[in-house]
């Protein structure tokens, strides 16, 4: 996946519609074309059609977690080709959250900051 000069393509994927629609805004803001999905079935079907530079992913999520979004994701596209940053509301320490999804290339826990999640999202397309 190649990212463009001008837009990179991130897909946000959370189930809560209010996370989604603000991360949205706020990467569309600061120059990224925004994908997003609300399911894990979605998000697997927007990375093999869109193919996004970065995903910022909800670990929790009803029809299928974080983790297994990315345990599917990493059996085609590894960690450089597609960075993963989790953003979840667990609260969950830095290792537990490395256990509950292996393959994520950054982990950051809900609420956080939105310069937090852009510097994150921004050192791993660099």
């Amino acid at each position: 996946m190649e990212a463009t000069a001008t837009h990179p393509r991130i897909l946000v994927v959370d189930d809560e519609e209010k996370i989604v629609s603000l991360l949205k805004r706020q990467m569309e803001n600061a120059g990224f074309e925004v994908q997003t999905a609300t399911r894990g079935a979605d998000a697997l079907d927007a990375v093999h059609q869109q193919k996004p530079d970065i995903m910022v992913l909800d670990l929790r999520m009803p029809d299928m977690s974080g983790n297994q979004v990315c345990w599917i994701i990493r059996q085609v596209y590894d960690a450089k080709r597609l960075p993963i940053v989790i953003l979840t509301a667990a609260e969950l320490g830095a290792e537990e959250l490395r256990q509950q999804a292996h393959g994520a290339n950054a982990y950051l826990n809900k609420p956080c900051e939105f310069s937090e999640v852009l510097q994150t999202v921004r050192s791993l397309l660099a």
